[in-house]
């Protein structure tokens, strides 16, 4: 595995720096020439092994673009991945986002921007304040519905995704707002 490849390189390493060490004590005149450069060599060339296995480590390390809890890993140790392949889950559970579908009526009420609030039923009064940064580009065509997104902060992290929430988005004068049941999504 990679994470064992510096832990094999530095055992050499250290190894061929014990050996070489040892002969250095001794000096070229008590042991053989020959034995003493090889150790010496052995001993580079082990050291430039560590090397590239640390930088070949740190080339494969993968970080997070957020602070957040890993939900549902996607692979296990030992198994082989392609590029862009997803490895797992995270939640950010400071910054929500819920996605819910719009019927066709009522999406010329959308814009981006627009703010709007997620409230739980069994919370009665207590609301969570967002704004709409996403509009799907085109309908479902069986459900003639679209789908948007509702980002929220979450600072408390009383809501979780998948959790079911009454979603309503204040729209412009003149229109009534919608108002829409559905799951919190990751």
């Amino acid at each position: 595995s990679w994470t064992a490849m510096p832990a094999d390189a530095k055992a050499a390493y250290l190894n061929y720096q014990n050996v070489y060490e040892r002969y250095k004590k001794l000096g070229v005149i008590n042991a053989s020439a020959p034995t003493y450069y090889t150790a010496r060599n052995e001993a580079q060339d082990a050291a430039a092994k560590l090397q590239e296995a640390n930088v070949t480590l740190s080339q494969m390390q993968i970080k997070a673009p957020f602070a957040g809890t890993v939900s549902a890993p996607e692979v296990s140790v030992g198994d082989y991945v392609n590029s862009g392949q997803a490895l797992l889950t995270i939640v950010n559970h400071q910054l929500l986002q819920v996605t819910f579908n719009v019927p066709q009526q009522d999406m010329l009420k959308l814009a981006i921007g627009q703010p709007g609030e997620v409230s739980l039923s069994d919370q009665p009064g207590v609301s969570y304040s967002g704004k709409l940064v996403y509009i799907a580009p085109s309908f479902d065509t069986d459900t003639h519905l679209i789908m948007a997104r509702l980002q929220l902060s979450n600072p408390p992290s009383i809501l979780k995704p998948g959790m079911l929430v009454n979603v309503d988005i204040n729209v412009a004068p003149g229109y009534r707002g919608i108002v829409i049941r559905y799951r919190l999504s990751r």
